[in-house]
């Protein structure tokens, strides 16, 4: 956990240049640092532990499956201490970390494949255990311009795409489980591997490998809809009695806390993640739901894709994402799913590029700029609307069509409907909690929601 509180001291030392944030942080890595095995072009851990003071002996082979998994948070960490703070040899060693977890660590096959966690009969592939590792590897990626790392962590993004649902982001939890912990013999997902395959498809895109589609269908769909919002469903009398008997759950290898609480738990639970969503519901089965490191990993995520709907440099302003964004430089005003329009106001005077989504063909965009009709230049996916100044409002339309997909989740047949990339039904529907109650969504008329946003001068560059 070391590497993750590394990356919480880098946050502090950008916030606060001048407090003991930077000088803890390069003290940290130092530190982590030492207890590497550097080895040609790899490097590996001693130890997941040790006492301080006390440096572990280096191991008699190098660690294997999950053993060499747990690499992978200390590089996360290395690796956003040298982009965050100039720190490069931290990043040097993240990439040899990473290059040992996925290329020689037997933890992915040669083509990306995830391999099991442990040898012998427990058989079970973690797929955030998985996913994790192709973050941290992009992280290094970032600092390092590793090309054979940035090919290894394109190969295992790709394996985790084809073992999910990608229209929707659902990913399971496991691989090759064989069901009965969860209370109907299925896999739920998990909201860590959906948050860590939106940074990766986000990273990837910034890295020049343009996965903005997939990073927009997950946040409107599975990632978006298990951000626990509203609590009606738990005290509306539709769900039986909770039995305490069965809470936490037995099956599912969790044991009592030794501490609780039963003040304002549901209020309080509010913004916070499913832990075991099923493609249709909050509530995977009969058990419980909310697993707080879901939670971390979405929270942050949250972030990276707040920064990243757009991004400014040189005098130019690129909308990535076609969602809600108000920025110093314009403010994004999206009418999807409800139609087929984004409105950009403009702060300053800027070269303005919108990526059209993959389902607007790009001969049916049209630009508008303060009532006139504005030509646009297609380059690849992104609509070059030119030169616009301070106080203009730049519209763009398409049409939004509706599609309906057949797809199979966990050996079980669904029916979506998609506006957009946003399902707006979904069908069979979920029983505790359903997901996708989004029939408002198919009406033409958007409906506005008045709010106060706050607008940062300056952001912190994370993502």
């Amino acid at each position: 956990m070391n590497g993750r509180w590394l990356g919480g001291f880098c946050t502090y030392a950008l916030k606060d240049p001048a407090g003991p944030w930077t000088n803890a942080a390069r003290r940290l890595a130092r530190g982590l640092m030492s207890f590497c095995i550097v080895e040609g072009d790899i490097a590996y851990l001693t130890c997941m532990v040790a006492e301080p003071g006390k440096m572990p002996p280096k191991p008699a082979s190098r660690p294997r499956g999950l053993r060499a998994a747990l690499n992978g948070w200390v590089a996360h960490g290395l690796a956003q201490c040298a982009r965050s703070l100039g720190f490069q040899e931290a990043g040097d060693v993240a990439a040899k970390l990473m290059r040992y977890v996925l290329r020689d660590a037997g933890y992915f096959g040669p083509y990306g494949e995830f391999t099991y966690e442990f040898p012998g009969e427990n058989r079970l592939i973690h797929f955030h255990a998985h996913t994790a590792q192709i973050m941290a590897a992009l992280e290094a990626v970032q600092v390092s311009g590793d090309e054979e790392l940035l090919a290894l962590a394109r190969r295992a993004y790709d394996y985790a795409v084809s073992q999910g649902e990608p229209l929707v982001g659902f990913f399971p939890e496991w691989l090759d489980y064989k069901g009965g912990a969860y209370g109907e013999g299925q896999v739920s997902s998990e909201i860590c591997e959906v948050a860590d395959m939106i940074a990766s498809a986000l990273k990837l895109s910034l890295l020049g490998i343009d996965k903005w589609d997939d990073v927009d269908r997950w946040v409107r769909n599975q990632f978006a809809e298990c951000q626990l919002t509203d609590t009606g469903w738990l005290t509306d009398g539709h769900l039986d009695r909770a039995d305490r008997k069965l809470a936490p759950l037995p099956g599912a290898g969790c044991s009592g806390p030794e501490y609780g609480t039963t003040e304002r738990v549901i209020e309080r639970a509010v913004g916070s993640f499913s832990g075991w969503p099923s493609i249709n519901d909050f509530v995977q089965g009969k058990g419980w739901s909310i697993m707080h490191c879901c939670t971390g990993n979405a929270t942050r995520v949250v972030y990276y894709v707040w920064e990243k709907v757009l991004t400014h440099a040189d005098g130019k302003l690129k909308v990535n994402l076609l969602l809600n964004r108000a920025s110093r430089w314009a403010d994004v005003h999206s009418h999807i799913p409800f139609r087929g329009q984004v409105d950009v106001r403009m702060k300053q005077d800027l070269d303005l590029e919108i990526r059209l989504a993959e389902w607007v063909k790009p001969e049916d965009a049209r630009c508008i700029v303060d009532g006139a009709p504005r030509d646009l230049t297609i380059d690849g996916r992104y609509a070059r609307v030119g030169a616009v100044t301070a106080g203009q409002v730049v519209t763009l339309t398409f049409p939004i069509p509706e599609r309906t997909d057949r797809v199979i989740v966990e050996k079980r047949f669904y029916t979506l409907i998609r506006r957009g990339n946003e399902v707006v039904w979904i069908d069979p529907g979920g029983k505790n909690c359903p997901l996708y109650q989004r029939g408002h969504y198919r009406q033409d008329e958007t409906l506005w929601k008045t709010v106060r946003r706050f607008v940062p001068a300056q952001e912190i560059p994370w993502s």
